[in-house]
């Protein structure tokens, strides 16, 4: 029986599972629960709780994958671009390319003859220029999508922030603000949009009844589609882990 790596008491009803990005097996249990009662269960979910693991470790493994470094891809708008060096100070891109400044050009922030200056330091920089290339183009066209459907939808989002979130896609408070991960940026448009009209259906809905989906699927009929495609790419989620 695989056992877990922790069991978390807290005040709630029933006992639960989860396996965590890196793997981590976490039990949460109701305070007075009997170690009996948790052994059985998780005894019972066992079948679930490998293929849990498995996956989990295979995203984590795929996601490493992306490095930042030169030659490598990067997923952008459910597509690919080869990163390459440029002699320019500013990150441009194309339909094919990222292009980043050499590290001999960068304003000194690293110099080139430093004997310190390994190839994890210059994929150490790369990544940082990466993310915030990611997080600038996020805001411009998930800020687009969103004024769009949101008008569609006859609905008034107050503003829409980008965040590092690793474990949803985004989220909506309750002033009518919605918030993005960068990581979204990584997946195709039609995802996209299933993120932002999910979004924009809680400001009128705050919950996931029968009423949300029926008011997610006016704008988007395959929808589930949509959100089976996203589970596929659960993966970009942890590229960059700071």
């Amino acid at each position: 029986m695989i056992l877990p790596d922790k069991i978390i008491y807290s005040n709630r009803r029933s006992i639960s599972l989860e396996i965590t990005e890196d793997g981590t097996f976490l039990v949460r249990a109701p305070k007075h629960a009997r170690q009996d009662d948790i052994s059985a269960f998780v005894l019972s979910k066992q079948s679930w709780i490998v293929a849990k693991m498995s996956h989990s470790k295979s995203q984590t493994s795929i996601a490493r994958e992306v490095t930042g470094a030169e030659y490598s891809c990067l997923p952008f708008l459910g597509k690919e671009l080869m990163v390459l060096y440029h002699s320019r100070h500013v990150v441009q891109f194309d339909s094919f390319f990222l292009y980043l400044p050499h590290p001999k050009i960068r304003n000194n922030e690293i110099k080139f003859h430093d004997t310190t200056l390994t190839s994890e330091l210059i994929e150490q920089k790369n990544k940082a220029l990466i993310v915030s290339w990611y997080r600038d183009i996020a805001h411009t066209i998930l800020q687009e999508r969103t004024d769009y459907y949101a008008s569609l939808m006859g609905l008034s989002c107050s503003g829409i922030r980008i965040t590092k979130a690793r474990t949803n896609w985004g989220s909506c408070n309750k002033d009518g603000g919605i918030n993005y991960s960068w990581h979204l940026i990584t997946v195709s448009l039609a995802e996209i949009d299933y993120v932002i009209i999910h979004e924009l259906a809680h400001i009128r809905h705050r919950d996931h009844s029968h009423a949300f989906y029926h008011e997610i699927q006016l704008i988007l009929p395959d929808y589930k589609e949509r959100i089976a495609a996203l589970r596929r790419h659960q993966w970009v989620l942890e590229i960059f882990p700071d």
